[in-house]
């Protein structure tokens, strides 16, 4: 009994001091910039979006002096008047969301993918001395970026082509008398449920996107759930549309 005891000790005492892997990681993601030419923060990847202190510097606010969640180390554009989605259907029950200015996490995301801030403009640049480095072009800032990460379509500010964020989701909405949304307790890929990956009981960017890609789908866009059968955990064509929006 004894021997047993001691052989179940160590073999437990063997699996702590195991490496572990974790089951995504964000190095050699759209989002690890550690190598990108215009990272002046050259082999960091969290300080081009997150820093751990100086969160007082005047540069890093949302346009009325108030700091930016989540540590942003990120310069955003406070000044752009964006045009939203329009939302056309007709509801036979419920609340038709309204889809204003972005805010939350999708405001955060903007301050890259928007086109009017510079990828490099963060830290002690972000003072706006780096903005003339585009999504577009020969800079040598950008010239390793696909510019198609660029979002607005159809200019800066630009949003009536882009899918509807920072409005609460419709969880009873009714068209033609049948539901269109589906609940929130549903489960979506990786991520729990939709709720789970709601910001404030609002659809933002990160509803869709895991910008770290901890929970994002293998061969897709950061996606937390496939919109092929081969890249879907339920092996289901536009899945992840289809998770939210009951067709």
């Amino acid at each position: 009994m004894k021997s047993l005891l001691s052989l179940t000790a160590g073999l437990a005492m063997a699996a702590m001091l195991a490496p572990t892997t974790a089951s995504a990681l964000i190095d050699n993601t759209p989002h690890d910039f550690s190598n990108a030419a215009w990272n002046f923060r050259s082999g960091e990847i969290c300080r081009v979006c997150h820093i751990p202190h100086d969160v007082e510097n005047p540069n890093l606010t949302d346009g009325a002096g108030n700091p930016l969640p989540l540590l942003w180390n990120r310069a955003i554009d406070t000044t752009t008047t964006f045009q939203p989605y329009q939302i056309f259907s007709t509801p036979s029950s419920g609340t038709m969301p309204t889809v204003g200015q972005p805010d939350g996490i999708s405001k955060l995301c903007l301050g890259c993918h928007d086109g009017a801030v510079a990828l490099d403009e963060f830290d002690a640049q972000s003072d706006g001395s780096r903005r003339t480095a585009t999504w577009s072009g020969t800079d040598t800032f950008v010239q390793d970026v696909n510019p198609d990460a660029l979002i607005p379509s159809m200019g800066v500010g630009d949003l009536r082509r882009t899918h509807p964020i920072s409005m609460t989701y419709p969880s009873n909405l009714y068209v033609h008398n049948s539901p269109s949304f589906a609940p929130t307790s549903r489960p979506l890929g990786m991520s729990g449920t939709i709720g789970d990956v709601l910001d404030n009981g609002k659809v933002q960017c990160s509803t869709c996107h895991d910008v770290h890609a901890e929970e994002a789908m293998p061969g897709t866009a950061l996606l937390r759930q496939g919109v092929t059968p081969s890249t879907a955990t339920d092996g289901r064509a536009s899945s992840l549309c289809r998770t939210c929006h009951l067709k």
